[in-house]
């Protein structure tokens, strides 16, 4: 009992610890954003990954008020350049370095996110499905150009949003490198942003998309990105969900964590099955256990007790 209770007792307090973040930068993974009214038409994994409009702003609020500072991919490059004694910073980094990615390229990132973020004076690094050109839902070309000339950088989500460990290499190439000359000749821009779709990927996924020029990949991994974890070609990200009221509990040490576990197991499900076998394992587990749930609801109170 009293294990139990210590074990408690040291959870609850990692939640409240923050991560040192002397060199490292964290990199914080949005999908979707939705007004209180709207979310609660959304359901599956629309609504578990999307925040609404009020909670996004009060993370800005958190970030501008804790003195976090966006940054550019030029920033990023320095920053993974970096050379000399552990924790020492480029000159050219704010103190408190973050970087907001949003994949899916959805419209309801132009019509709340990124108004918001200019309010605050922040950037994102947004993610588009090429095949979504002009796309009902989805930003268009338009709107992509006018945000990049607003401090907004546009990278690649692939060309149409597919577990790239399972097709060809002919099918793979045309994911990579056709969704970034696609995105560079709409847009009039470069494209070397890239941020792999559904979080599955393997060496062969990376080496790829370096081949296809991208100099930062963004994966679903979880953890804070530092020099001495990672590089450039795969880079992790905190996932920001339905439930994330908070960013500052998002970065403590209990927080990361946790995440670290809950997204290793499953990018170790996702991989040893296939993220379409996945779901559909996924989604017999979710039915199964709301049963569970409708059984125990509608029993008679008591009726579990032996007699």
């Amino acid at each position: 009992m009293k294990t139990a209770i210590l074990l408690v007792a040291l959870g609850l307090l990692l939640y409240r610890i923050p991560v040192r973040l002397e060199d490292k930068i964290p990199v914080v993974a949005y999908h979707y954003l939705a007004t209180p009214q709207e979310i609660e038409q959304y359901e599956g994994s629309r609504l578990r990954y999307t925040v609404t409009t009020e909670v996004f702003e009060k993370h800005l609020q958190y970030l501008a008020e804790q003195g976090f500072y966006t940054i550019s991919p030029e920033q990023l490059m320095a920053f993974s350049r970096l050379t000399g004694r552990a924790g020492e910073a480029p000159a050219d980094l704010p103190p408190k370095p973050i970087i907001i990615t949003f994949d899916d390229g959805t419209a309801d990132f132009f019509n709340y996110a990124y108004p918001l973020l200019k309010r605050y004076g922040m950037s994102a690094y947004v993610f588009l499905i090429a095949a979504k050109e002009n796309a009902p839902g989805y930003i268009s070309n338009e709107q992509a150009r006018e945000m990049a000339g607003s401090g907004m950088y546009i990278g690649s989500h692939s060309l149409t949003h597919r577990d790239l460990t399972e097709i060809s290499e002919e099918e793979l190439e045309k994911e990579l490198f056709l969704s970034k000359e696609l995105l560079e000749n709409r847009l009039g821009l470069r494209v070397d942003l890239f941020s792999i779709p559904l979080g599955v990927y393997n060496e062969r996924v990376l080496l790829a998309a370096r081949r296809a020029g991208y100099r930062a990949i963004f994966t679903s991994d979880y953890d804070v990105f530092s020099f001495r974890n990672g590089d450039l070609s795969k880079i992790p990200r905190l996932a920001v969900k339905v439930e994330d009221k908070s960013l500052r509990t998002k970065l403590t040490i209990g927080s990361v964590m946790m995440g670290k576990i809950y997204y290793g197991l499953t990018g170790l499900f996702k991989s040893m099955l296939g993220f379409q076998r996945y779901q559909e394992l996924r989604k017999t587990v979710i039915r199964f256990l709301d049963m569970i749930v409708t059984s125990e609801q509608s029993r008679p109170a008591g009726s579990w007790k032996l007699n």
